[in-house]
């Protein structure tokens, strides 16, 4: 039976310190077949690895989030190399542009340019943070030999849509999709094969999320996890 994909969860938070591994078995017990943890410094991806090294369907993606961009050095990146290694890592992210923070657009565009370098060497998929910058994110994205592009949490326009769409990107979607109409407009017409679902930071089950979503699309929650699981497969192998 094919069962939940959440293709972007934060159980390396560390509002899960006290409880993670009850969560993450009650998470699993629940239907969910396969988790990807995303880190967003070199603590949290050494979590997401040792996550992914400690849970069959746990898998790891490690990267450098724009908002701590003021904090990357050459040794932050030598170490996210060195973790893109780990076997069950299968991502580069949660990288991208936040134009909405105060951290310094500079040294974001550095921070983005040298692990899109990376995704590039590796091989490896990225899992794209993008914050009022959809424009100067599709900039550095231009030319770019990428394996694959996820812009997570997409609460763009239809008109940002097409944009990724036409360029190969794909989109995934969690709960605050929902909160808005030009979003959730988005989500309904989108191609099955670019679409991903995911609950982020959320305490809303990965199930509800389907759930949503499927009525959205007027589709049922089966058919959402054989695509999904299709589309996982298809880009991360």
């Amino acid at each position: 039976m094919i069962q939940y994909f959440d293709t972007h969860a934060h159980y390396d938070s560390g509002k899960f310190n006290a409880d993670r591994d009850e969560v993450l078995r009650a998470v699993h017990d629940s239907g969910v077949a396969l988790v990807v943890d995303p880190g967003d410094s070199g603590v949290t991806s050494e979590r997401a690895v040792a996550l992914a090294q400690a849970h069959d369907f746990v898998y790891a993606a490690v990267g450098w989030h724009p908002e701590e961009a003021d904090s990357w050095t050459d040794s932050s990146l030598a170490h996210i190399r060195a973790l893109a290694a780990q076997p069950k890592v299968c991502a580069i992210g949660e990288i991208g542009l936040d134009y909405a923070r105060a951290t310094d657009r500079g040294a974001q565009l550095r921070l983005l340019r040298e692990q899109l370098d990376l995704a590039e060497r590796t091989g490896l998929p990225v899992v794209l943070h993008c914050v009022r910058a959809f424009e100067p994110l599709m900039k550095e994205l231009q030319g770019r030999r990428l394996k694959a592009v996820i812009f997570h949490g997409f609460i763009g326009s239809p008109q940002q849509a097409a944009r990724a769409l036409a360029a190969g990107y794909c989109l995934s979607f969690g709960e605050r999709t929902f909160r808005s109409p030009r979003t959730t407009e988005v989500l309904r017409t989108l191609p099955a094969d670019r679409l991903f679902l995911e609950t982020d930071d959320s305490d809303v089950a990965i199930e509800t999320v389907y759930v949503r979503a499927a009525e959205v699309r007027g589709t049922t929650v089966g058919e959402l996890r054989r695509v999904i699981a299709e589309n996982y497969r298809r880009l991360f192998g």
